[in-house]
């Protein structure tokens, strides 16, 4: 039995000089590696334009989301505290939280153009807001008025009773 080392390459060009050996391995690796670097190089400048994105347009559309919401909620608060206490400044503080609240959207539409479909539905919803909160406070008020008949009917009854 044969033990020695076992020839498991090949040479590449053989017969030829040392010199066009290294030349043919070194136009191989350049072959490999230039478009790895190309690749590299070109994510990088992709990746600096994606962060630009993030930080130019996202972030403060982000921002400008989350500002809206929070003044939709103190608007949501001002109503309930109106319908509870009956104090017209909770109405009025309403009205400016929903107006800030439009003025947010519209910020978020000049910022954010792909997103129109959205930030329109949004503006629909809050456009229909104030109208169906009128419309709740135009059915308490009636319902306030007939109240009072109401009960001025039942003691009349109950006087004519007595």
């Amino acid at each position: 039995m044969r033990f020695g080392i076992r020839k498991t390459f090949r040479i590449l060009a053989p017969g030829n000089s040392l010199q066009k050996r290294t030349a043919y391995s070194l136009a191989l690796v350049r072959l490999i590696l230039v478009p790895v670097f190309c690749l590299a190089v070109y994510y990088l400048f992709r990746m600096g334009h994606i962060l630009d994105r993030i930080v130019n347009v996202d972030a403060p559309a982000a921002t400008l989301s989350q500002q809206a919401s929070i003044e939709m909620l103190k608007a949501r608060r001002s109503a309930r505290n109106y319908l509870l206490l009956h104090d017209p400044k909770y109405l009025d503080s309403n009205r400016q939280e929903v107006e800030l609240t439009r003025e947010d959207l519209y910020k978020i539409r000049v910022i954010e153009a792909d997103e129109e479909d959205d930030v329109e539905m949004a503006s629909q919803a809050l456009a229909l807001y104030p109208q169906r909160l009128e419309a709740g406070l135009a059915t308490l008020e009636e319902s306030s008025k007939g109240s009072g008949d109401r009960i001025q009917a039942v003691v009349t009854a109950y006087e004519g009773d007595l």
